[in-house]
């Protein structure tokens, strides 16, 4: 394998081995993930085998993890940024699991050695409203039932216990999420209007 091949593989190893709990055999994992012996695992972990894309990219998806970095000596883990979309429906379990994943992603930010959040919007960040429960509240029930339509809110006028407690325990969890990650908004004329 190329001396770059290794210090790029090297590196997407070390991150394997940081994302995974203390007391989990990375060789037992690969082997596993990658349908392939201990053995194999171990020549891919020593370098000695070079990883193939579709091998990265299983162990990225059950770790989820990016491949997002250069292996050159100034770039490395961070170097990227990278963007998930999460599909928000009619349906109120796809709601909850959006507001999941905006807490999980939080989480990931949060987690990192080097972090910032940069946001551009027309509209306040929601970060904001889910400072105040109340009007995080009366914001998740004009989401729910205006904008997404939600077959629960039909017909009903807001009432803060109309949103399910747990909806409203992820936005304070993700607002103190949010405010303890170092982040640069950007807001134009137009922003306050909202």
């Amino acid at each position: 394998m190329a001396k770059q091949e290794f210090t790029v593989q090297s590196q997407f190893i070390q991150k394997l081995k940081e994302s995974i709990p203390a007391n989990t055999s990375l060789v037992d994992e690969m082997a596993d993930l990658l349908s392939i012996s201990t053995d194999s695992a171990y020549r891919r972990i020593r370098g000695e085998t070079a990883l193939t894309i579709d091998e990265v990219t299983k162990l990225c998806n059950h770790y989820k993890m990016g491949f997002d970095f250069t292996g050159k000596p100034e770039g490395g883990f961070g170097s990227s940024v990278t963007f998930n979309y999460h599909h928000l429906s009619d349906e109120l379990d796809h709601f909850r699991s959006y507001l999941i994943n905006i807490r999980n992603d939080m989480k990931r930010i949060k987690s990192s050695v080097m972090k910032e959040i940069l946001f551009a919007a027309e509209d306040i960040l929601i970060f904001h409203h889910f400072c105040f429960p109340h009007l995080a509240a009366f914001k998740l029930f004009y989401w729910t039932k205006s904008i997404l339509n939600i077959r629960e809110f039909e017909g009903k006028k807001f009432d803060i216990s109309a949103i399910p407690a747990e909806f409203t325990d992820l936005t304070a969890e993700i607002y103190n999420l949010y405010v303890d990650i170092p982040s640069l908004e950007i807001w134009s004329l137009d922003t306050i209007n909202s």
